[in-house]
């Protein structure tokens, strides 16, 4: 298996070791898996559907602690991935 290979990681499990890491609640975490995913919708209305939320709860809770708990996350000074 090549080094591409063995880097490549669905948005399910980016989502699980950074929800582990900076104690994401299971909303947060889908709502983050969500968002990773390009394919998906950025409209409200999608994405209390697919997690089946009020836009009232994602507004108001969910999305802004979970931007509370990403801003924890320090920017990398690694190399660049292309």
């Amino acid at each position: 298996m090549g080094v591409a290979e063995e880097l490549e990681m669905t948005c399910e499990e980016v989502a699980a070791s950074i929800a582990k890491e900076y104690g994401l609640n299971k909303k947060e975490q889908r709502l983050f898996t969500y968002l990773l995913d390009d394919n998906n919708s950025k409209n409200v209305g999608d994405i209390c559907l697919a997690l089946k939320t009020t836009p009232m709860t994602l507004i108001g809770k969910t999305k802004p602690s979970l931007d509370k708990k990403l801003d924890q996350i320090p920017d990398s000074d690694g190399p660049e991935v292309n």
